[in-house]
Formats: structure tokens, sequence, C-alpha cells
């Protein structure tokens, strides 16, 4: 995951922030980690934001990602 913000940082993006949660890793307690870079204004309805959701289908159940751009 850190290695997605620092792409998309280079490419030009203002900020970012990614979010997986899940049994991350094969432990067996879920977590979840997230990683923020830059500006990310969600509270502002004049911002352009993409947004992406991801769904991971694994042996050991399903994994999501988030992240805003």
């Amino acid at each position: 995951m850190k290695k997605a913000v620092v792409s998309s940082l280079k490419l030009g993006a203002r900020g970012i922030k990614i979010s997986c949660g899940g049994r991350l890793g094969g432990a067996e307690m879920a977590r979840r980690e997230w990683y923020r870079e830059g500006r990310v204004p969600l509270h502002t309805l004049r911002a352009d934001i993409d947004y992406g959701l991801a769904e991971a289908k694994t042996l050991m159940g399903s994994s999501r990602k988030g992240m805003d751009l």
C-alpha cells in the first residue's frame, strides 16, 4: 500500500487515502490499516475526488480495499 501512495503522488495526485481491512498477512485476528498522504478534502463538495473499491475473494473470506484520490 505504501508503494501505491508514493506512485500516485508521483503521477500527479494532490492527496491519497488508502484503507485495507480483513485478515491481513494471514493473521487470525482481522485488522484495518490505512495510509494518508497529501490533501484529501472529504467535506468539500467542490472537490474532484475519485473513489475505488475492490474486494478480494480468498480461501479465508473477503477482504476489502478502498481508495480516495
